[in-house]
């Protein structure tokens, strides 16, 4: 159930979205930079705030990067040129009413990523991070996620064709019944 008891809706196949800015390099605290966060972890220490940018400080215990994706859905578009108009934030980037615009409410998805900054330590200068996202953003407000609803095809389209990550086989037949079992 959603915020005020609306059903919340699994997201219909082949449907996409984007949450956050690859080119955002300042925090506008709109609810979309709001929904891209980042906790500079000390568990020998006390818990520092988490930050909407790059932290200023070392993290000694790592440092993980948070998104949120909009959970609000205009009910009609599976996707749109910008990736993202038709979606919206509920009234809280994480939490609360769908707006009239967007009223079906999807289930939320919420990615993090623990890195392991240690190597790093000694790269600081002063309050400044020795941090860049691959697409050139050393503020960090350019962290961004992608989504993608879509289906694998059955087991029974790979029957010989298709392998495991592992190279085995998938989808071999073992019994009269015709079951897949997957090696």
């Amino acid at each position: 159930m959603g915020y005020t008891g609306e059903p919340l809706l699994a997201f219909p196949e082949g449907f996409r979205m984007v949450a956050g800015n690859p080119f955002a390099r300042s925090y506008t605290g709109a609810l979309d930079a709001q929904a891209i966060t980042y906790a500079c972890l000390n568990y020998d220490g006390p818990p520092t705030p988490e930050t909407n940018g790059f932290p200023t400080t070392n993290c000694p215990s790592g440092l993980r990067s948070q998104v949120y994706f909009p959970s609000c859905w205009d009910g009609v578009n599976l996707d749109s040129p910008d990736h993202k108009s038709h979606v919206a934030y509920p009234t809280s980037y994480n939490n609360g009413a769908c707006p009239s615009s967007h009223p079906k409410h999807l289930i939320s998805i919420f990615y993090e990523v623990i890195w392991n900054v240690g190597d790093f330590a000694n790269e600081w200068d002063g309050n400044t991070q020795p941090f860049v996202w691959s697409m050139g953003d050393p503020t960090g407000f350019g962290y961004h996620g992608d989504f993608v609803r879509s289906t694998f095809p059955p087991s029974s389209l790979c029957s010989n064709r298709c392998l495991t990550f592992s190279g085995q086989r998938l989808g071999r037949s073992n019994s009269s019944e015709g079951r897949r079992h997957m090696y």
